[in-house]
């Protein structure tokens, strides 16, 4: 009955992956640290304005562009805006994160057969970062333009979702 019972439960751990990377979940949006987000490799200073992009075919570096009224370049990501006519930067950093699992099943059953790293649903995210034009961190909840910022970066959230 033991061996049974072991067996079993050998069987039920085996036919479930083990998770290896799981990428964060942001519902709405997150202010962060970059330190708290490492899964992002950002930068652990400054904070980031993080949402989980739905990735329905316009990259927001596109969008931004467009906003703006130049042409796409792949190499820029930072753009100069006004928030309640105070200029700021605004930099863009988009990243993508793969769920990963260790599939432990397929060499119990087939002999050949190693245990393999299998690739699941992958996420997409937008960080934005927003410093003064005297290189403060406005994201930073010291800045004395904290809630400007973040209003300035739902709206801008808003309008990319229906873009």
């Amino acid at each position: 009955m033991k061996k049974l019972l072991s067996f079993c439960a050998l069987i039920i751990l085996a036919q479930s992956c083990i998770p290896t990377s799981i990428p964060p979940r942001i519902k709405n949006y997150r202010v962060l640290k970059g330190k708290e987000i490492r899964k992002l490799k950002l930068d652990k200073k400054k904070h980031f304005f993080v949402f989980e992009n739905d990735w329905r075919g316009v990259d927001f570096l596109d969008f931004m562009a467009d906003k703006f009224g130049f042409e796409r370049n792949p190499f820029i990501k930072s753009f100069d805006v006004d928030i309640e006519n105070e200029p700021f930067t605004l930099f863009v950093h988009t990243r993508k994160k793969t769920e990963k699992s260790l599939d432990l099943l397929s060499p119990i059953l087939f002999e050949d057969a190693d245990a393999d790293v299998v690739e699941g649903d992958t996420y997409h995210y937008v960080a934005l970062s927003v410093l003064d034009q005297n290189g403060k961190d406005c994201l930073s909840e010291k800045s004395l333009y904290y809630e400007t910022t973040i209003k300035y970066l739902r709206d801008l959230k808003k309008e990319y979702f229906v873009y």
